[in-house]
């Protein structure tokens, strides 16, 4: 068999997760695959799980990879089995790199690959997290527009405190901008790099790939969907980790998040001043984001 043209990685250990990843994530995953026509579009799921049973997958489509049941350090268990992956990807192969827990929509392939085809090696962008409530209904649809509009409806507490003009965040990653009651963009520092056209680079980077990932990519190579041509959302329970739900007696101010953001590097300022749009199709005002980043600068 020849090597797959794409490659989804998908960590899914613990029973929540295994959960989300067969109900939500994989189901969508395979509504993108869909979408490709062309029958020259191989693909394999890795799963790292510490339960593959869970997972009903043709054996020819998945390839199993032990997860620790009880990680000492999550954040470098991820760091560790995307990494892997990405270093044994086919040569120009497509990576997508997920976790358990985040719904891409269904144009994640069709326009990833016009993406990749051209002089991009990279799609990135941001997860709107939504507070997950089990049962709850399911996304209305898959298309972008659908997903990123019903995970507004249901986002995050800490989504609100992100809000620019109202909220009181003491962890300003993403922050979100709004025209009323119908319209908002995310601006965001820190993004997730989805689509990887795997070339000849070495893929040594610091800390998640959220984090250091794309600081090995150059401004024109990276391919950032803000216009709804693909759209993500992240399932979160209630309670976050607590530097997520930590709040300031004041709002957000440019101030506060040049003085969090000191120790950025360049590629997350370049990261802040793309804008995602969310809802609505009206003009929103989110100049600060675009000043913030410039104060900052980053280091390289």
């Amino acid at each position: 068999m020849s090597d797959p043209s794409i490659i989804i990685c998908i960590p899914a250990w613990g029973e929540r997760a295994r959960k989300l990843a067969c109900s939500l994530v994989i189901p969508a995953v395979y509504a993108a695959l869909r979408q490709i026509r062309q029958v020259s579009h191989s693909f394999k799921f890795i799963i790292w799980t510490d339960e593959q049973h869970d997972f009903a997958l043709p054996p020819n489509e998945v390839s199993f990879r032990k997860a620790p049941k009880e990680p000492g350090n999550v954040h470098d268990a991820l760091t560790e089995m995307h990494s892997r992956v990405l270093r044994e990807a086919p040569h120009d192969s497509m990576v997508c790199l997920l976790n358990a827990d985040i719904i891409p929509s269904e144009e994640l392939f069709t326009v990833g690959q016009l993406a990749l085809s051209s002089n991009f090696r990279v799609v990135a962008s941001f997860g709107l997290r939504v507070l997950w409530q089990s049962p709850m209904e399911v996304p209305p649809s898959h298309s972008a527009k659908a997903l990123l509009e019903w995970g507004w409806r249901h986002k995050h507490p800490v989504v609100d405190n992100c809000i620019w003009g109202s909220g009181k965040t003491a962890f300003p990653l993403p922050m979100f901008f709004v025209n009323g009651h119908s319209n908002a963009v995310a601006h965001c520092s820190h993004l997730h790099p989805f689509l990887i056209r795997k070339d000849g680079r070495e893929f040594q980077f610091r800390g998640t790939i959220d984090d250091g990932l794309l600081h090995l990519y150059k401004d024109d190579e990276v391919y950032y969907p803000g216009n709804r041509e693909i759209g993500f959302v992240e399932l979160s329970e209630h309670n976050l980790a607590p530097h997520f739900m930590v709040v300031r007696e004041q709002m957000l101010d440019e101030d506060f998040v040049c003085e969090f953001g000191k120790h950025f590097l360049t590629t997350h300022c370049r990261n802040m001043r793309q804008a995602f749009r969310i809802i609505g199709n009206a003009t929103v005002y989110d100049a600060p984001a675009i000043r913030i980043a410039d104060r900052i600068g980053g280091n390289l």
